[in-house]
């Protein structure tokens, strides 16, 4: 094994299904990095506690060079790291940690991933009320990521309504459609809210198409895998200090790699 070989790895809780480790092989290769990327899987470990503690102590040996944080950990493992970039402490939420001068610093790049896919769509979002449906660490790069192309975001939640949040009732009860709903849940949104809106992202990639025209709903669905792709090399431009972009050529490559898995 190459002792100079970078690792990287992504934490999260039962994350078998990911598909960050292939399409962070296809970035090494085409950038010619002697890398590695791995599943850091909290389910795997005793408790969540020893999980995080864990990969911590990793990236601060040395043993991991940088990692990329999804659910159920974009906030709490804020408390572990040295200092936030601008964009993530308004935000409040991480999905990237480097390693910058001996110091752990958390960034967001879902923010560049959710930006990226809304300007691709060509949706126009200036003064538009859009439904964020979650609440977790995504659903807050959401929030950033619509106020800064001038929509109006609301947070849609199965609790208490109160200021800036919407209960699923409510929005069921829309007499008009509204420009776009984002799902940041794991679940699907029903029909009925579905038809509520005129497009709808949903951040989880079951699809590889990023935008599905559905006929029997009469909406727009876009898939959340080019959100992984642009996510997933901002994160790289961060851990290997350079510019990368090749958005739409490496979620092509990622597309193929998916096909050929299905076909086998």
């Amino acid at each position: 094994m190459n002792k100079n070989k970078k690792k990287y790895g992504l934490l999260g809780f039962n994350i078998q299904y990911s598909l960050s480790p292939k399409l962070h092989k296809i970035i090494f290769e085409k950038l010619h990095i002697d890398g590695e990327y791995t599943l850091l899987d909290a389910a795997l470990k005793a408790d969540e506690e020893s999980a995080l503690n864990e990969v911590i102590n990793m990236l601060k040996s040395g043993e991991l060079s940088g990692i990329n944080i999804t659910i159920p950990y974009k906030e709490k493992i804020i408390k572990y790291v040295d200092r936030l970039d601008e964009i993530s402490q308004k935000i409040g939420a991480i999905n990237t940690i480097k390693i910058e001068n001996g110091n752990l610093v958390g960034y967001n790049t879902d923010y560049y991933g959710i930006v990226e896919t809304l300007k691709e769509t060509n949706i126009n979002l200036d003064g538009k009320e859009c439904y964020i449906f979650g609440t977790g660490g995504s659903s807050k790069a959401v929030y950033y990521a619509l106020k800064e192309l001038g929509g109006i975001p609301y947070f849609v939640s199965r609790g208490k309504e109160g200021e800036g949040v919407l209960s699923y009732n409510t929005v069921g009860s829309l007499k008009t459609k509204r420009e776009l709903a984002i799902n940041c849940t794991p679940k699907e949104l029903d029909n009925k809210i579905l038809s509520k809106f005129n497009n709808v992202f949903d951040l989880k990639y079951s699809k590889v198409t990023d935008v599905v025209s559905d006929k029997s709903l009469d909406i727009n669905r876009i898939d959340g895998l080019f959100m992984l792709v642009v996510q997933g090399i901002k994160s790289q431009e961060l851990w290997q200090s350079k510019k990368i972009g090749l958005y739409k050529e490496i979620y092509s490559e990622l597309i193929k790699e998916i096909k050929k898995q299905e076909i086998n």
